[in-house]
């Protein structure tokens, strides 16, 4: 029998991330961090998502290079 291991955990947070963005009503805000800061700004879900996406697919794409 051949175990895996498991994903990573920043994989897994940003898979979470994906899916909380993808089950959100279609009106409700979206806020993202500026980074090294504690500041919220609005942002489009469908963009956000895509960005998270986009990163969730470069870091699987990471892990597999290794």
């Amino acid at each position: 029998r051949c175990l895996t291991p498991p994903p990573p955990l920043p994989i897994k947070e940003q898979k979470v991330v994906v899916d909380e963005l993808s089950n959100l009503k279609k009106n409700r805000k979206v806020y993202i961090q500026q980074r090294n800061s504690n500041l919220y700004f609005r942002a489009d879900r469908g963009q956000t998502l895509g960005s998270c996406k986009k990163e969730l697919d470069n870091m699987k794409k990471d892990l597999q290079d290794m």
